[in-house]
């Protein structure tokens, strides 16, 4: 039964996270717009008198939209791209391993288009004459005053863009292409990790113990050398639920801290980076009488307890961190962390066993 209700919760949030397919329509009303009385488009043989409205089938093929301006006939290519609307709506199923974007990524409803074309008529216009002549068509504006008083606006508007253009440009390239000496600060988004328990550690069967929670912290990362890191974390795991295919009927509560250092590795968007970690664990357990006392036993403390036995270990482990992940924006980095612990020390145990932690992460580079 504890397994039926994880795979309704699952199928819950597939089905009410998937926006993209279910709240969007195939076809997006695009509004086609330009500076002469003379115009028309022509969409899958059927022809619109410009100004107008057309039903553009969302694809991730680009599209072919011709048109007629004072009888010339040209072609414009509309490329779909998938709009924040997927990104955000479906954010609400990262606690289910973000099966909303999976149930949305084949369908060709997360595609958008511009909202309003503008197709221009007048040649030898620079790009500031034809921002201005689309916002004078697209508000119907005569007054020659403020007509005069848009070109000058999107003239200085312009030169400013470019100016930005060039600083932001200038940020790409740095946060792209690290110098030696350069360094950033890392904060790591909170990102679902799992965490298991192998059969090293003769009190335990393999991944009897299988929880899964929240990673945060921060890091910093010192590029050495052009294309080469040393990476220093510090980060937090919170455990907050049980796997759906978990195998253990114990309430466990798990927090760790975690100590990283690692040598790293950028080629292109791609970074990797391997080192060695330090945690110190804080295990609480709340365990039903009738179930085998000497499971965990050699970890913890017990306290009386007429229907449960409550018991809690601290301890520490050493073992080793690694990391790789995709840098999808300039600030923005994408990727999966492997913490396996091989030695346990604390609370009169020194032992080597083996414990991991894989997991997602989601951090932004300042």
């Amino acid at each position: 039964m504890k397994h039926f209700y994880k795979l309704l919760l699952l199928f819950t949030v597939l089905t009410l996270t998937s926006c993209s397919t279910i709240l969007r329509t195939k076809n997006q009303k695009v509004y086609f717009f330009s500076n002469t009385e003379n115009g028309s488009v022509t969409y899958k043989d059927s022809v619109y008198q410009l100004p107008a409205y057309v039903g553009v089938s969302r694809d991730k093929i680009p599209t072919t939209i011709s048109y007629n301006l004072n009888g010339v006939e040209n072609d414009t290519v509309l490329k779909g791209k998938v709009g924040q609307f997927y990104y955000l709506v479906n954010a609400t199923s990262l606690p289910a391993f973000g099966v909303g974007y999976l149930a949305d990524l084949t369908n060709k409803k997360r595609f958008e288009y511009p909202k309003r074309i503008f197709l221009n008529s007048k040649e030898g216009l620079s790009v500031s004459d034809i921002r201005s002549e689309k916002i004078i068509t697209l508000k119907g504006i005569t007054d020659s005053v403020k007509i005069e008083n848009i070109y000058k606006k999107e003239a200085l508007k312009y030169q400013d863009e470019l100016k930005d253009l060039a600083k932001a440009q200038i940020d790409f390239d740095k946060r792209m292409y690290p110098k030696k000496g350069e360094v950033f600060f890392n904060l790591m988004l909170p990102s679902i990790y799992m965490m298991g328990f192998s059969n090293e550690n003769p009190s335990l069967n393999k991944y009897k113990y299988f929880v899964g929670g929240i990673n945060f912290g921060v890091a910093w990362d010192y590029f050495y050398k052009e294309g080469k890191f040393l990476t220093a974390d510090i980060s937090h795991k919170v455990s907050s639920f049980d796997p759906i295919f978990g195998s253990s009927n114990e309430e466990i509560f798990i927090q760790k801290i975690e100590l990283a250092l690692r040598k790293g590795h950028k080629k292109g968007r791609l970074e990797y980076s391997y080192g060695i970690n330090y945690n110190y664990n804080f295990y609480q357990y709340e365990v039903p009488r009738e179930l085998d006392q000497s499971i965990i036993k050699p970890y913890l403390s017990i306290e009386d307890d007429p229907y449960f036995r409550k018991e809690h270990a601290d301890f520490q482990t050493i073992g080793f961190s690694g990391l790789i992940n995709y840098q999808v924006m300039p600030r923005i980095f994408v990727g999966i962390r492997y913490n396996p612990s091989i030695y346990t020390f604390g609370y009169a145990r020194k032992v080597f066993e083996y414990q991991d932690v894989i997991g997602l992460d989601f951090r932004m580079k300042f």
